[in-house]
């Protein structure tokens, strides 16, 4: 999960063992956030909202997918 879940509450989580090595970009896309710019359209999937909004993540590998 990538955004804001409630009022001055954001999240960058759930990263795995990728976290550390992409800990840069992420850092700088919700610093981004933060300051009111759109999220990357790479990145914007993983807002928490779409747990809300019933839009799952459709990644995954063969008949493996991706929860939430």
């Amino acid at each position: 999960m990538i955004g804001q879940i409630t009022d001055r509450v954001w999240v960058d989580a759930g990263t795995s063992g990728h976290g550390f090595k992409l800990a840069p970009v992420l850092g700088d896309h919700v610093a981004g956030l933060l300051a009111g710019e759109q999220p990357a359209p790479g990145l914007a999937a993983f807002s928490p909202g779409r747990f809300t909004a019933g839009d799952p993540l459709t990644a995954g590998f063969g008949t493996a997918r991706i929860l939430g």
